[in-house]
C-alpha cells in the first residue's frame, strides 16, 4: 500500500481486531543524566565502563539527574503504546498482586489490566543513545503456571486467549519463568483454541545470559506455536547475532523474523527480506522503550489487517516517535513521523 493511501486509510480507521500481551512488569527507575563528581555527563556505556574501572580498588560514586519513574516491563509497555493508537489490548502481567500497583493504574484508562503478582524493579540509565538496565525480577523470578493460572483462573484465561486475534509473549530471556508459563500455555490453553489465523508475536528481551541448550528449547517451543498461528519474532540486531534469528523463517522455527535497529529495521518472510532506513535522531529525548513502540507500532498495522510491509513502516514510526518526543505517539503523531520518513524511504527505493 503506498504512503498516501496507508495515511488516508489510518486516517479513516481503527484497529479491527483484538490483542492479549504477556507476562512481565516493572516499575522502571530512569536516569536520563549519569555522571561522576566533577566530571561531565556519561554519554555511553564505554564512558561509564571507564568510570568504574578508574575506581578499580578505590570507593567512588556516580550521580543520577532527571530521574522518572515509569511503566516497565516489554508487554505493559507494547500495551501501553498500542492502545494509545487505538489498539484493543488485555494486559495480563505482573502489575502487582493482590492489588495493581500505582504505578500501573493510568494504564487502565486504556487497557484491561489482569494481574497475577508483584513487579520487578529495574534502573534504567541513558547514556546518550546507549541504555544499561539494572534490574530486579522479584516474585517473577519464581512464579510458576499454576501461580499463575490459579490466580488469574484458568477459565478467564481461556476467554481471553478465545477472544484475542494477536497474542504477544514477552521477555523469555530475562524472565527463567517465562519458559514455565508458555509450557503451561501450551499444554492447557492452546488446544482448546480454535483455527489458526491468529498472529503470536515475540520478543525475548536480552538473551545473553542465556546457555545454549536453553536457546535449542526455546526454538522447539516456537515450532511448537506455529501449530496455533503465523509467528512473529522480533529482535533487536544484537539478538538477531546471538540467535542467528535471520535463518529462523527458512528453518521453519518462526513465520516472521523482524530485525530492528538504530540504522534500519528488516523483515525477513514468505522467502522476501524487506529493509527501512531509519531516520537518524542525534539528541534522542528517551531511549527506554523504543523496542517496544517499534512492536506496538508492528502490532497496530497487523491488528487494522495491514500487509506487513505497512506494518514494518509503522513500526518504524512509532520508534521514532518515541525516541524523538520522549513519549509514546497518538495516531496523529505516527502520521505525521510516517510522512517525515517517506523521503527516506523513496530515496532507498530509487537507489
Amino acid at each position: 500500500m503506498e504512503l498516501f493511501r496507508l495515511l488516508r486509510f489510518l486516517g479513516e480507521n481503527k484497529p479491527h481486531q483484538r490483542a492479549v500481551f504477556g507476562f512481565d512488569a516493572f516499575i522502571d527507575q530512569i536516569s536520563r543524566r549519569v555522571s561522576g563528581l566533577g566530571d561531565g555527563c556519561m554519554e555511553s556505556i564505554t564512558d561509564f565502563g571507564q568510570r568504574l574501572i578508574s575506581r578499580d580498588g578505590k570507593s567512588g560514586a556516580v550521580f543520577l539527574e532527571e530521574m522518572e519513574e515509569s511503566i516497565g516491563g516489554n508487554a505493559p509497555n507494547t500495551a501501553m503504546t498500542l492502545s494509545t493508537l487505538g489498539g484493543d489490548v488485555t494486559c495480563i502481567c505482573a502489575l502487582g498482586y493482590p492489588r495493581i500497583k500505582d504505578t500501573f493504574l493510568p494504564m487502565q484508562s486504556s487497557c484491561r489490566l489482569i494481574s497475577y503478582a508483584d513487579p520487578g524493579t529495574c534502573l534504567a540509565l541513558e547514556l546518550g543513545q546507549n541504555k544499561l538496565f539494572i534490574g530486579h525480577n522479584g516474585e517473577m523470578s519464581d512464579i510458576s503456571w499454576e501461580d499463575l493460572s490459579n490466580r488469574v483462573g484458568r477459565e478467564r484465561l481461556l476467554a481471553e486467549y478465545r477472544r484475542a486475534d494477536l497474542i504477544g509473549l514477552f521477555n523469555w530471556g530475562e524472565l527463567g519463568a517465562t519458559q514455565r508459563i508458555w509450557e503451561g500455555l501450551l499444554q492447557d490453553v492452546f488446544p482448546h483454541l480454535s483455527g489458526t489465523e491468529r498472529k503470536l508475536f515475540f520478543d525475548f528481551s536480552d538473551i545473553s545470559a542465556r546457555k545454549r541448550e536453553e536457546i535449542a528449547l526455546l526454538k522447539d517451543t516456537l515450532h511448537r506455536f506455529r501449530a496455533y498461528g503465523r509467528v512473529y519474532v522480533s529482535v533487536n540486531q544484537l539478538e538477531e547475532q546471538l540467535l542467528q534469528a535471520g535463518e529462523w523463517v527458512e528453518k521453519g522455527i518462526a513465520d516472521v523474523v523482524i530485525i530492528h535497529g538504530k540504522q534500519c529495521s528488516r523483515m525477513i518472510a514468505d522467502g522476501a527480506a524487506h529493509t527501512l532506513p531509519t531516520r537518524y535522531q542525534a539528541s534522542p529525548k528517551r531511549v527506554t522503550g523504543g523496542g517496544d513502540s517499534f512492536n506496538a507500532g508492528f502490532c497496530f498495522g497487523l491488528l487494522c489487517g495491514l500487509p506487513e510491509e505497512n506494518c514494518l513502516m509503522i513500526g518504524n514510526a512509532a520508534a521514532n516517535c518515541l525516541i524523538r518526543t520522549g513519549r509514546a505517539p497518538d495516531k496523529t503523531e505516527l502520521c505525521l513521523e510516517l510522512e517525515r520518513s517517506c523521503p527516506l524511504w523513496e530515496c532507498e527505493e530509487n537507489a
